[in-house]
């Protein structure tokens, strides 16, 4: 995509890469029902540097690692929600982009409400438990979703390792693969916390979790 060397990059430009970008997700089939996670907007990509929005549901993070995108949070938001409906918009953001850019903001419900209940995702016919206050980036790793696929063509009968782990979206493929047994690490409790709540949502039984520093940990 290329853009006119004196193309203004004002609200009229926001708008209209933003709509450009929704609609045409929306044209994927299957991506944008209530239930699923998409991405939305994918900064460079779509012309929009320094904006990231992922779809959760009925719900909408946004990513902002620039300065001139977060001087545009209003607009952002105003288009987001005639064009998306969403019930709640969270902003999520990156310490060190955000000393790097000189900006002050923090993680919130920057507008409408946050789930009442338990935000569960379906991806590829697994489900996941999705935390949108603190999870890593914007809650779940939505880029990884073909990925997370690929790895059952290789699970069926074997051993998983998965380091650093998350919220087990490989491991959780490789059982549905029929893997034996998967062993997640991750350092952060919290996503420890994510991994066994989802494999439950599953149905999974054969794992284990290790809170750990996967450059520390060892198995015997």
């Amino acid at each position: 995509m290329t853009y006119p060397l004196k193309e203004k990059i004002n609200d009229d430009f926001i708008s209209e890469q933003i709509s450009s970008s929704v609609n045409f997700r929306k044209s994927i089939g299957g991506y944008y029902a209530d239930d699923k996670a998409v991405r939305l907007v994918y900064s460079e990509a779509d012309g929009l540097s320094g904006l990231v929005v992922d779809k959760y549901g009925k719900y909408l993070v946004i990513q902002i690692t620039s300065l001139a995108i977060a001087r545009r949070i209003g607009v952002i938001i105003k288009i987001l929600i005639d064009i998306c409906r969403p019930e709640g918009i969270f902003l999520r953001t990156e310490k060190g982009v955000l000393d790097a850019e000189g900006l002050v903001l923090e993680d919130s419900l920057i507008w409408g409400r946050a789930p009442e209940a338990e935000l569960v995702i379906d991806e590829n016919d697994i489900k996941y438990s999705v935390d949108l206050h603190q999870g890593q980036k914007t809650g779940f790793y939505i880029d990884q979703r073909d990925n997370r696929l690929s790895i059952r063509k290789y699970a069926e009968g074997k051993n998983i390792l998965d380091v650093c782990c998350y919220s087990g979206g490989f491991s959780i493929n490789a059982l549905c693969a029929r893997a034996s047994h998967v062993t997640g690490v991750d350092v952060s409790q919290s996503a420890c916390s994510l991994y066994e709540n989802n494999m439950r949502l599953n149905g999974f039984s054969n794992f284990t979790i290790h809170k750990a520093d996967a450059f520390k940990f060892g198995l015997i």
